[in-house]
């Protein structure tokens, strides 16, 4: 009986150390999946990196690089408030490629809002920067018959509003596909409220 009562002891540690050895194994297994997506990841990479070399234009630039930016009519003072007056611009924006037809193509969007009513002393008025592809990719509507980017700018809320009844609006637009940056404006016209009007100075 006496060894019969031996033989039947258990460690108390061994289900512990079982418990360890299972997590282990788990997170062996685990890590030899995420190696072989890893290296499978590595051969497509290497493979696309041979196709672009065999490219003559491999950012494929001269297809869908634009070569010019175009504000259209649309852009405009806008009231973002719905008290009187204009609270900035609202700019439609398309990139044109060499044949003149708007391109879906992603890139970095600077739009500046410059008030010459004094021609010596202009002023920005407002500033607005896409950066995130995210949010350039919102700010792009590419729906039946509509092929823009549409950038809201508001007045600084650090500077006087507009002084003239219009505005210079400078637009950069630096692409994703090859850096290369392309700049256009155009002088849009707004609507001032009278007590906006004289906070900004004389018309």
């Amino acid at each position: 009986m006496a060894a019969a009562g031996i033989g039947a002891c258990t460690d108390p540690r061994v289900p512990d150390l079982q418990r360890r050895i299972n997590a282990l194994e788990s997170e062996n297994a685990r890590l030899l999946r995420a190696a072989d997506d890893d290296r499978r990841r590595i051969d497509e990479l290497t493979a696309a990196v041979v196709n672009l070399q065999s490219f003559d234009d491999p950012s494929g630039a001269t297809l869908f690089d634009p070569v010019e930016l175009r504000i259209a009519d649309l852009s405009r003072g806008k009231d973002y408030d719905g008290q009187p007056g204009d609270d900035g611009v609202t700019v439609y924006v398309s990139p044109i490629d060499a044949n003149g037809n708007s391109v879906t193509v992603g890139g970095r969007i600077t739009v500046q809002l410059v008030d010459n009513a004094d021609m010596e002393r202009p002023r920005v008025v407002g500033l607005v920067r896409l950066e995130d592809p995210a949010e350039i990719g919102r700010a792009w509507h590419g729906k039946f018959l509509t092929q823009h980017y549409v950038v809201k700018v508001p007045w600084s809320p650090d500077a006087a509003p507009p002084a003239s009844r219009s505005v210079e609006v400078h637009v950069e637009f630096v692409s994703f596909l090859t850096g290369r940056a392309i700049r256009t404006h155009k002088t849009i016209p707004v609507d001032i409220a009278d007590n906006a009007r004289q906070a900004g100075g004389p018309w």
